[in-house]
């Protein structure tokens, strides 16, 4: 395959769009995936639920945005688009995701790469445990020289859009009324991982003043709106938290390989305060005691996936790799390559 393509990144969340160039080691771009409008359109399917693309249609708009608007791409088939995609994400949606970039956008090149593989290249190795916190789904994906093992993958649909709806609900139990954009930059401002609930139920209240004047007090639900991913219970799920998730994820990996027990964190539901000093004591009381987590916790590990990709499509050997599809390969197998290709 040709090399001498410029490439644009793509990571698609069910939150947030990130994207920009190889070189920007960093996004140029990061937009809601869907906006107000879609929000309040009942009728309409969301874009995307839990990581998972519903509504091809609007994603294809907004990428159209993203692309040709935000980052001003005039020559398509001269560029490599390399997308993100949630781990076990379907067959069919994958294949979906080539079809559009190669008839509707003409890309020369379309590469694909699981978050959180990239999210594991980012913090700098290739061996690990990423536990990816995003807008739509937590996820535990162990990886191996680059690789996921998906038998030991572990799934929880709780994340940071349903920290932003229990915030909203608490917030209207107590008489304030807001939306979910104001919801979500109250928790991102002020919520926090409680490690001593009996200290925090002592605190001062945070004061919050909305965009119309109106000053908010928020106590306890700083921090009682982040304990969903500990306890899936407080929103009527059953299952198990995050916690346990790494637990169970270790359980089912045959080697006892150090490598796992490196932790990295990644994504927007990873910045909580605590969040670190939380995971270390709830998994020392889950775990094995021969098991002892490491934490890798990077100031920009709501962009490592990002940031992983990028190094990634630097890399000189990485037009060979498995899942990337040029335009020519398109032409003659169609989107059905992607099942023969992809890693």
């Amino acid at each position: 395959m040709e090399s001498g393509y410029s490439t644009v990144i793509i990571d698609t969340g069910t939150s947030t769009i990130k994207a920009g160039l190889s070189s920007d080691m960093y996004p140029r771009v990061e937009i809601p995936t869907q906006t107000p409008e879609d929000y309040a359109n009942e009728q309409a399917r969301p874009i995307m639920e839990r990581g998972i693309v519903t509504n091809w249609k609007r994603l294809e708009d907004v990428w159209s945005n993203v692309i040709y608007d935000k980052l001003g791409v005039k020559s398509p088939g001269e560029v490599l688009i390399y997308l993100t995609e949630r781990v076990l994400n379907p067959k069919a949606n994958r294949e979906k995701m080539l079809q559009i970039m190669m008839e509707e956008f003409q890309f020369g090149v379309v590469s694909f790469n699981r978050n959180t593989t990239c999210s594991m290249i980012g913090s700098g190795r290739l061996s690990g445990t990423t536990l990816e916190l995003g807008g739509g789904i937590s996820s535990v994906v162990p990886i191996y020289d680059g690789y996921a093992l998906p038998h030991a993958v572990q799934c929880l649909d709780v994340a940071g859009d349903d920290i932003t709806e229990y915030l909203m609900s608490m917030l209207h139990q107590s008489g304030t009324s807001i939306n979910r954009d104001i919801a979500r930059n109250i928790k991102e401002s002020t919520a926090y991982v409680s490690t001593d609930p009996e200290i925090d139920n002592s605190l001062l209240p945070n004061i919050y003043t909305l965009p119309d004047g109106r000053v908010v007090s928020i106590s306890t639900e700083r921090y009682k709106c982040v304990e969903p991913i500990f306890d899936p219970s407080l929103l009527g799920l059953k299952g198990p938290g995050i916690h346990q998730l790494i637990a169970g994820t270790y359980k089912r990996l045959e080697s006892n390989n150090p490598y796992f027990r490196n932790l990295i964190l990644s994504g927007g539901s990873s910045l909580f305060p605590g969040l670190q000093e939380r995971l270390h004591r709830e998994l020392a009381s889950t775990l094995q005691p021969t098991i002892k987590p490491s934490y890798t916790i990077l100031p920009y590990r709501k962009h490592l996936a990002f940031y992983g990709a990028c190094i990634i499509t630097s890399m000189s050997n990485f037009l060979l790799s498995q899942n990337t599809f040029s335009m020519a390969e398109y032409e003659e197998s169609g989107p059905s390559l992607v099942h023969r290709k992809i890693y």
